[in-house]
């Protein structure tokens, strides 16, 4: 049986210089750029119905960018936020 889901992006678990881990992320456009984003746990999380994680869209990105090469060097070794907790992501 074939699978009804479709890939729709890819996830690389990456961690800083400073030991913070987080998920750099990259969702397919068919119609034009690449989304570019990284996953951080909420290291502000003060109560159950707050987000565990917190996802976080390149500053660079732009409706009109041209589609680049996915490459690992693509991606920033540190994160918007350096507050983020050491929690391992659960992927």
């Amino acid at each position: 049986m074939k699978s009804k889901m479709t890939q729709v992006g890819v996830a690389w678990k990456k961690t800083t210089q400073s030991d913070k881990t987080f998920l750099s992320i990259v969702i397919t456009n068919p119609t034009g750029a690449d989304i570019h984003l990284t996953l951080w746990p909420n290291s502000y999380k003060e109560k159950e119905g707050q987000p565990d994680y917190i996802l976080y869209k390149s500053a660079d990105e732009r409706p009109d960018a041209k589609p680049q090469a996915k490459q690992a060097s693509d991606f920033p070794e540190d994160g918007a936020d350096a507050s983020h907790s050491d929690d391992e992501v659960p992927f």
